[in-house]
């Protein structure tokens, strides 16, 4: 039933003797296709369609305006927020799109949240509340989370018992991709959409369903993001491919002119660190915040293997370890200067790096690791100093977002 849905709705291109296209994970991709295709001021007629097939209005959407995703403060210590799609409609609505990759058990009220804000911020001081316009919320699910069987559910006001409408002035939907049957109706627009969020890399075309031709749309529904994708896979590939070809003819010239230093081993360590932060770096879908301390992780038994491979010293840990850190709290503070709306967000990764010196300061007073406990105390002071200026200079926000963090 899948396969005619498919068949019926996005026709492949088969190749050879009818090869099954690859699917990837939604996860890796989701947050690319909803943030930076829905939310592209360079093809509203995407974001049109998705809207149009999910409200299914009366009325349908013809324009759009992409709107910045940060939600205003009425007061300094109100929470942060940023939405991942906000735009106005022809309809003088306005819309609000969430993806979420795991269940955190708070959609609802985090959905209600938003829906609130940006309903409440559309008022200024002495305006009529005539001026306030529809609101709705659109929530893209990577998980089952509610009660009902639907892959897509709508939520309104409405009386308790009489079940009587009281405005659709809100709105929120849910959309969530595991429940999609291959039983669900394979014209509507809605469940082809849902079939393209599952697999963005689909080589398949969606058909005109807004017209019933059953002939395929003249105008592109959504761009084509498969080259890129396959491009960028590409270039990992290769990059992968050149540095084991390089280190092999490095192995062969250190062989052939053989001195007591093996530098063909520090060239490989040095290639393979380098394929590791590409690969993590664009096929994980991670914040900056966790590829910085992930990667930061990382390059310490990096070089504590350099400083073994040429004849261990203790340079590793006396100096360039306790460096890394320095580096990573001025990135920290360099970031949270730049970022001033959502600094907030910086604090976990400095109370990550405060353990990991309270470790390495346990490790240097047992006198058995250093030789120099310079550099490592500098490190010290430098993330203590960084975290207790968040907390002071931060107040009630900083104070907040780790109590968010540490579900206090």
């Amino acid at each position: 039933m899948k396969n005619e849905r498919l068949q019926r709705l996005e026709p492949y291109e088969l190749k050879d003797s009818r090869t099954v296209l690859r699917r990837e994970k939604m996860s890796n991709h989701l947050d690319l296709v909803v943030k930076n295709i829905f939310g592209s001021p360079n093809h509203p007629e995407i974001l049109i369609s998705f809207l149009n097939a999910t409200l299914k209005a009366k009325k349908k959407i013809v324009n759009v305006d992409i709107k910045k995703t940060d939600i205003e403060k009425q007061y300094i210590e109100d929470k942060y927020s940023r939405l991942d799609v906000k735009a106005t409609t022809s309809n003088d609505e306005i819309i609000n799109i969430e993806i979420q990759l795991k269940n955190e058990n708070n959609m609802v009220k985090r959905s209600l949240y938003y829906l609130s804000k940006m309903y409440e911020e559309q008022l200024n001081e002495k305006e009529n509340y005539s001026k306030l316009v529809r609101t709705v919320c659109i929530n893209i699910l990577n998980f089952k989370y509610l009660k009902t069987d639907n892959f897509h559910t709508g939520y309104r006001f409405k009386e308790i018992e009489s079940n009587e409408e009281l405005t659709d002035i809100m709105e929120v939907h849910f959309i969530e991709i595991p429940k999609l049957q291959d039983s669900s109706d394979e014209k509507d627009m809605l469940v082809a959409w849902t079939e393209f969020l599952k697999d963005p890399e689909s080589e398949k075309d969606f058909l005109d369903h807004s017209q019933g031709t059953g002939e395929k749309s003249k105008s592109v529904m959504y761009p084509d993001i498969t080259p890129a994708m396959r491009r960028m896979r590409f270039v990992i590939k290769l990059t992968i491919f050149c540095s084991i070809v390089v280190e092999g003819v490095l192995i062969l010239i250190n062989y052939l002119t053989y001195s007591k230093v093996k530098w063909s081993a520090l060239c490989g360590i040095g290639l393979a660190y380098a394929c590791f932060s590409l690969i993590y770096s664009f096929r994980h879908n991670k914040s900056h915040r966790k590829k910085m301390l992930v990667q930061a992780i990382f390059i310490m038994p990096v070089l504590v293997l350099v400083d073994y491979i040429l004849g261990y010293t203790g340079w590793s840990i006396d100096f360039a370890i306790p460096c890394v850190i320095a580096m990573l709290d001025i990135a920290i503070l360099v970031l949270m200067i730049i970022n001033t709306e959502n600094w907030q967000s910086y604090i976990l990764l400095q109370v990550y790096i405060i353990i990991i010196c309270v470790i390495l300061t346990i490790l240097m007073l047992t006198g058995k690791f250093f030789k120099h406990d310079f550099f490592m105390i500098i490190a010290d002071v430098m993330s203590a100093l960084l975290l207790g200026g968040t907390l002071v200079f931060g107040d009630r926000p900083a104070t907040t977002e780790l109590k968010r963090r540490f579900h206090v």
